[in-house]
């Protein structure tokens, strides 16, 4: 970055942290722009979305990958009130003997 050569600009974080969001926020609009002029926004060429027509496997495939992740959140949920019973139990413990 042609920025960073100014002494002023390379010696203080804070305006290190706003030119890179200033940077990262005109990529993100660029990009924004330039995919919305590739599209067709018309009302003439919307359609309904339905994965099913594609590849009917992505309703079984949709179906395991939640049962998985609410499986995931149930164990970590478990795990972590069985980690905080075990600490109370070792707290009244301690406090008792």
């Amino acid at each position: 970055m042609q920025l960073l050569q100014v002494k002023k600009i390379r010696k203080n974080v804070l305006l290190r942290i706003l030119f890179s969001l200033l940077l990262i926020i005109s990529i993100e609009r660029f990009i924004i722009i330039v995919t919305s002029f590739h599209r067709n926004y018309l009302p003439s060429s919307w359609t309904m979305y339905s994965s099913l027509e594609i590849f009917p496997s992505n309703f079984i495939l949709d179906l395991i990958a939640k049962i998985i992740y609410f499986l995931v959140f149930v164990g970590i949920f478990t795990l972590a009130e069985l980690n905080v019973k075990k600490l109370i139990n070792i707290k009244t413990t301690a406090n008792n003997g």
